[in-house]
């Protein structure tokens, strides 16, 4: 008896278990605790920059470059979306053409299972140039030579413009004879400059003929004379300055005859793009333009009041803003003078290059 008892509780503990088993794995379930769940990969590469992600240059031309990381390898990177800038590695360099001011790119890197990062950065192009004007005005000549009151007015007036608005660097030089000023101009042409520097060189005075010859002359204090061949010969450095753009204006009585031919080319039709302006500004190609009051008498400096002349080529340096970029041309500077003072002569000397500007940017 005590043994069929035994054997009962045997079965039933074994049964027990079955049904356990049972009830933990239903039949027909197979490997459920086997076979390892796939990895889904949502991670995204890493972008890292060789450089900031927002810096400031001096250059047109930049690099951008760096790596895109992932644990399962980088597929491509891509720059600004553009199909045609892109590379099958994990290390990018893309070189960029840059206008001035402000330039936004988007860098986006995909890995092996498409997974995107994008990242933007912003490059400033900031030219790298100063630009130079040097002022002479002659209000008192000593004796001799009737004084002119306004021509103070014009070179202050001239100045104070050019440095508010337009951040030049200016010196003004009052009276001066003509020995003075030669050696003012020639330590200006002998300045190290940048390949994008400008220099101004502005007088405002008394102006003469020899009329045998048709030749000018400015008269500077104490009835001295500096001829217009060699005002401009000193100004350029007798073709040697290093300073790449330079624009001679004249605002005295037959000033105009400081060249053999003078006339504005270009101006009327003359519509260039942003890129356009830039370009001659950075070509670093030489100019060399004269703008001057004409070829007769002027009323330089008869009152108090600024000149005719000086007083509309500063009114467009004030008015005119510039199509692009705060960037304002010599051509589109004169262009109202042109329609409003018919006296107006200008044109080009030494070895000017043709397309060739001076250009005026406005101050923000």
């Amino acid at each position: 008896m005590k043994k069929l008892f035994t054997l009962f509780v045997f079965v039933l503990c074994a049964f027990g278990v079955e049904a356990q088993q049972s009830a933990v794995t239903p039949v027909g379930e197979i490997h459920i605790f086997d076979d390892a769940q796939p990895v889904v990969d949502t991670k995204k590469p890493v972008i890292t920059f060789a450089h900031a992600k927002n810096m400031t240059v001096t250059s047109n031309k930049f690099t951008i470059k760096g790596t895109a990381s992932d644990e399962n390898g980088i597929s491509t990177v891509f720059l600004s979306g553009d199909m045609k800038n892109y590379v099958e590695a994990s290390a990018f360099d893309f070189e960029v053409d840059l206008k001035v001011g402000e330039n936004k790119f988007t860098i986006k890197a995909k890995d092996t299972q498409n997974n995107e990062t994008i990242e933007n950065l912003t490059i400033y192009y900031q030219i790298e140039r100063k630009d130079y004007a040097l002022l002479f005005y002659v209000s008192d000549y000593g004796g001799g030579t009737k004084d002119l009151k306004g021509t103070k007015s014009d070179a202050l007036e001239l100045a104070k413009v050019l440095k508010e608005n337009y951040g030049f660097e200016t010196e003004v030089c009052a009276n001066f004879t003509a020995t003075e000023m030669e050696e003012k101009v020639k330590k200006y042409a002998k300045k190290q400059y940048n390949n994008n520097d400008q220099l101004l060189i502005y007088y405002s005075g008394h102006g003469k003929i020899d009329e045998a010859f048709n030749e000018g002359a400015l008269l500077c204090y104490k009835n001295t004379e500096f001829t217009h061949d060699d005002f401009i010969k000193y100004a350029d450095g007798n073709k040697t300055s290093s300073c790449n753009h330079i624009l001679i204006v004249m605002d005295a009585c037959f000033s105009g005859l400081a060249l053999d031919k003078l006339d504005i080319e270009n101006t009327t039709n003359y519509k260039p793009t942003a890129e356009e302006y830039l370009n001659e500004l950075l070509s670093e190609q030489v100019c060399r333009k004269v703008l001057t009051s004409g070829e007769g008498v002027s009323n330089t400096g008869i009152d108090e009041g600024l000149s005719e002349f000086t007083q509309k080529f500063i009114k467009s340096l004030k008015e005119n803003s510039g199509k692009y970029h705060n960037i304002i041309s010599y051509k589109e500077i004169i262009k109202p003078l042109e329609d409003n003072y018919p006296n107006l002569k200008g044109g080009k000397f030494s070895n000017d290059n043709y397309n060739s500007n001076f250009i005026f940017i406005r101050k923000e």
